[in-house]
């Protein structure tokens, strides 16, 4: 099934000029358009826009993202590479949540 933008924005709770940017980016691997030039989405690009998001929470560049997804789209060659960023990510999120909860001890 294909998706119009304002739909996916709806499935996902996005902002429909957000997805229109990641698009632009070329972030969207393989991103199908209707005959009017239309994005239409499928299930893997709005599983992309998902992986766009939580990146984007992690406060990852567009660059930084865009090469996270040029890794994906290589495969299996670049699997070490990309568990290191997702490592890294992790830890920084980590350390998030406990600056967060230091915070949180200190307000009540």
């Amino acid at each position: 099934m294909l998706y119009s933008v304002q739909e996916v924005a709806d499935i996902l709770n996005m902002n429909v000029h957000t997805i229109r940017y990641y698009t632009n980016q070329e972030l969207i691997p393989n991103l199908k358009r209707d005959s009017h030039g239309y994005r239409k989405f499928n299930e893997e690009s709005i599983n992309w826009l998902i992986i766009i998001y939580y990146l984007r929470q992690c406060q990852m560049t567009i660059r930084q993202i865009r090469h996270y997804i040029s890794l994906c789209l290589k495969g299996n060659p670049t699997i070490t590479e990309r568990y290191k960023i997702i490592t890294s990510l992790r830890e920084k999120t980590k350390q998030q949540i406990s600056d967060a909860e230091t915070r949180l001890n200190f307000l009540n």
